[in-house]
């Protein structure tokens, strides 16, 4: 489905170092592997693919992320297991921005996607019908004081200024102008 040859050798794995830094969007960090068997941390080392297809080099040496257009879909895939390394760190959500991938995704595939630019904060806008107005529902998922400045709704940015208390919750009315 990728359209892409990889270099699999049979009973040899290609494993990842104990941590590695990835790149995307002009976005930097690192993920931390060490918890991690060396089956696990496998990749596919890739070695070619079509001109149709858009390979995005997410480190210095072999890891991307692959997109293939088939008929009116797309085929996303990433070559080294990111689902199983994050969710076995017991740190990810305040060191990793891997969310960038899903968020680019989700663009792609034209599903409505909300964030603040604190990546502490998560959001989720709320169904208000019959009207115009935005409720959004915010949480901070730290244990420490977090600020927004801004929720992005879609192509929207809107401008506020909320501080939220370690953990809390908070349901926001956005009138429409």
């Amino acid at each position: 489905m990728t359209s892409c040859q990889f270099n699999l050798k049979y009973g040899l794995n290609s494993a990842l170092n104990e941590s590695i830094s990835l790149s995307f969007e002009n976005n930097s960090w690192v993920i931390k592997t060490d918890h991690c068997g060396i089956w696990e941390k496998s990749y596919a080392p890739l070695s070619k693919c079509p001109n149709n297809v858009k390979v995005q080099n997410l480190d210095k040496r072999e890891l991307r992320l692959i997109e293939n257009t088939i008929g009116k879909g797309k085929v996303f895939f990433c070559n080294f297991p990111i689902e199983h390394i994050l969710s076995t760190s017991e740190s990810v959500n305040f060191t990793d921005k891997s969310h960038l991938f899903y968020r680019y995704i989700a663009k792609q595939t034209s599903i409505n996607l909300y964030h603040t630019d604190n990546d502490a904060v998560r959001v989720k806008k709320l169904r208000l019908p019959l009207s115009s107005d935005k409720l959004y529902l915010i949480q901070n998922i730290s244990w420490d004081e977090q600020k927004i400045k801004h929720i992005f709704d879609n192509d929207q940015t809107i401008k506020t200024n909320i501080t939220l208390t370690p953990k809390q919750y908070l349901v926001v009315l956005i009138k429409a102008t």
